[in-house]
């Protein structure tokens, strides 16, 4: 993709989470900001995919690695194709997992973080080519 349509993406989606984030702070409801409704998304329905893709984001975007991961030595054509859908297949999985546990704790949204950081660092790099 283009670097110059890239970066209009990301400029765009800034834009739109600081106006999504002022219209939260200035209507007048309390507890109404995107950090507390998507940390009640993940305690109260039980969303864990969120804290991992997140942090798979955050691994891709800004923890990258130059070192080839598995999916590129062996599947080179096809590596970011694959990364995604495991990406989407792990979101998936964790999903069905949230309905079974009985309560989201602290300690697995920080472990679901690190984990998606991780697999963004090293299965999802922006850095490999």
């Amino acid at each position: 993709m283009n670097q110059a349509i890239v970066n209009m993406i990301l400029v765009a989606t800034g834009i739109i989470f600081v106006l999504i984030e002022i219209v939260m702070n200035l209507n007048g409801n309390d507890d109404d900001t995107s950090n507390i409704v998507i940390y009640k998304l993940i305690k109260n329905d039980k969303l864990i995919f969120i804290p991992f893709a997140i942090g798979a984001i955050v691994g891709h975007l800004f923890a990258g690695t130059y070192i080839p991961s598995l999916l590129q030595v062996h599947f080179s054509k096809y590596a970011e194709l694959l990364a995604v859908g495991l990406l989407f297949v792990l979101a998936f999985l964790l999903n069905l997992l949230g309905k079974k546990i009985k309560s989201v704790n602290g300690w697995l949204i920080h472990l679901l973080l690190i984990v998606g950081i991780l697999y963004g660092h090293f299965f999802w790099s922006m850095n490999n080519k």
